[in-house]
């Protein structure tokens, strides 16, 4: 419970207080020593990474802009939430949002050489990821997820641009 604490809370408990909650059953040692326990067996993998981490890499290659960012975010939204995308790495994803946003946004078919160097996908498994992709925006409905991304915050971010 401390290290998720660590992790997740923004004022995190002294061990003090842990101690306490468990009736003094454990000593300040002995919570130390399974929190390092715990860290070494997880071997400090506490997160994967998301098509987050990848898509912040991919837009600062591509020269993105508020509108093409927010196009990404929208394109990779229903992607986190579909089983049939685990299976996909979240780098793919990431560039196959990106390149989506590119086609759409600045009308070209060409996923750029900086994007190949920064993101190691080529076109075409870009593209076979894409088919996917579009599958799965055509067969979902998006009302919820069109409703945030109308948001007058999201509106005028882009009335900006």
């Amino acid at each position: 419970m401390l290290l998720s604490c660590k992790y997740e809370e923004v004022t995190v408990p002294i061990v003090n207080d842990f101690i306490l909650i468990s009736d003094k059953a454990y000593t300040k040692s002995e919570v130390f020593d399974m929190e390092k326990e715990l860290m070494n067996t997880l071997e400090f993998n506490l997160s994967v990474p998301t098509p987050f981490v990848f898509m912040k890499r991919f837009l600062k290659a591509a020269r993105s802009y508020k509108e093409m960012e927010l196009l990404c975010f929208y394109l990779i939204d229903p992607c986190l939430v579909e089983y049939e995308m685990l299976k996909f790495p979240p780098s793919l994803l990431a560039a196959t949002a990106v390149f989506t946003a590119e086609c759409t946004l600045k009308g070209s078919k060409q996923w750029t050489k900086t994007s190949e160097f920064h993101s190691q996908y080529s076109q075409n498994h870009v593209l076979q990821d894409l088919l996917y992709v579009n599958e799965l925006i055509n067969a979902t409905h998006f009302s919820l997820l069109s409703y945030n991304y109308t948001e007058p915050v999201v509106t005028q971010l882009t009335e900006t641009t």
